[in-house]
């Protein structure tokens, strides 16, 4: 039907309803008899209806426009369509946002409600809405805090189920979710003077795998985004993130945190850098025992045998040294965007009566899992959770409810 919920009504922005309906048609039919009017000049032989014609055509045109509906719907009266509103509405903002948001790492505490309403919330919609591209894995070996010495919790095995670990993303509007068992990182030799091969080569090959994805995406939508911002799935933001400001978005090869491998903010003349340390951790003459490299700045020099921790290549080290070849500019973190992005969900010993903590109470938030139906005091700062969160969260007994 012309005004039916996809019919051209609808197409048009016009209210749903009977009288529209009627008033779009008996429009229609006017400037239709228009039309025929104008066209009908007589046949050859006959005497001509060409001024007669053209009154009646301008009058049906002139009574059509006049018809035609024109007024916005109200809101309060029009139905709501099957597919969820909210979803909708993000959809629309995430499409025409300047800024990319690249999830990559383990994907860990992502399925808990109160990481997803804290991402949503924190890092999402104050960064103008933005797109979000996640490359996961399902691992659970972690090196930090001694969490692996620590009972393995229900959210430590719910972080690596594909489904449910799928089904959290796709609730962040997500453009891109890609696994990294899928996409195994190229095999290639470490340097001279280098360990290489420990966890940082996953979170490098993550980090540069999530950049070909919004490479991908920018193709497809023919724009650029103006930022691309790194994060981990696990990453707690206590606060609502600052958006870059205007005399930042002027700043060529501008970043912000170039010293810390989990956050860090990268405008469109930076992002190809920084979203290229994988293949960076592997270029020999810049990494390793080379003659660049022992003629770099001390805190530069990534790899080296010389250096303390075992020759390990430290990522924030590869960090600095992206930012130092390619010339980008500091312009800072922690004051300019109101977190610094150390502090993280962690998911190791969590059950109903002990909140995930680790050894490292400042970094880590607590948080409980499963939840009760009505949330106990944490610091994560008592947030209401969404209605479809919430709903999700009870739906896969992440929350549980009254009574149990």
């Amino acid at each position: 039907m012309l005004c039916a919920e996809r019919g051209v009504c609808a197409l048009l922005g016009f209210a749903v309803d009977a009288a529209t309906l009627g008033q779009a048609m008996l429009a229609g039919a006017l400037l239709f008899l228009g039309m025929l009017a104008l066209l009908s000049r007589g046949a050859p032989g006959q005497p001509s209806r060409t001024w007669p014609a053209t009154v009646v055509a301008l009058g049906g045109f002139l009574c059509g426009w006049a018809l035609w509906p024109r007024t916005w719907p109200d809101h309060s009266t029009v139905a709501v369509a099957k597919v969820s509103l909210a979803a909708h509405l993000a959809t629309s903002l995430a499409t025409d946002s300047p800024v990319a948001v690249c999830m990559a790492g383990a994907a860990r505490t992502i399925v808990h409600p109160v990481v997803l309403h804290a991402h949503r919330h924190h890092l999402l919609r104050p960064l103008m809405n933005a797109d979000l591209f996640a490359v996961v894995n399902l691992g659970k070996d972690t090196t930090h805090s001694g969490l692996s010495r620590l009972p393995e919790s229900e959210l430590t095995r719910r972080g690596t189920e594909r489904w449910r670990v799928h089904a959290a993303l796709s609730l962040l509007g997500a453009r891109a979710i890609v696994f990294q068992e899928d996409q195994a990182a190229p095999r290639l030799s470490p340097c001279e003077g280098t360990r290489g091969g420990w966890t940082a080569a996953s979170m490098f090959w993550s980090i540069q795998l999530c950049g070909e994805e919004v490479r991908k995406y920018e193709v497809a939508r023919g724009k650029t985004y103006a930022w691309v911002v790194r994060t981990r799935p696990d990453t707690a933001f206590p606060v609502p993130l600052r958006a870059p400001t205007e005399a930042a978005l002027q700043t060529h090869g501008g970043l912000f945190c170039r010293n810390n491998d989990a956050f860090f903010v990268a405008s469109a003349s930076a992002a190809p850098a920084l979203f290229a340390l994988h293949s960076l951790a592997h270029d020999c003459r810049w990494v390793g025992n080379s003659t660049l490299s022992r003629g770099l700045p001390a805190e530069m020099q990534c790899g080296l045998r010389s250096r303390t921790a075992k020759g390990w290549i430290w990522p924030d080290c590869i960090m600095r040294l992206a930012a130092l070849r390619h010339r980008l500019t500091d312009l800072g973190c922690e004051n300019k965007l109101n977190t610094n992005g150390r502090n993280f969900f962690r998911a190791h010993y969590c059950n109903r009566s002990v909140p995930c903590v680790t050894s490292w109470p400042s970094r880590n938030p607590s948080v409980f899992f499963p939840m009760p139906a009505s949330e106990g005091p944490s610091d994560h700062g008592n947030m209401k959770l969404d209605a479809d969160i919430h709903e999700w969260g009870v739906a896969t007994g992440a929350i549980l409810v009254r009574g149990v």
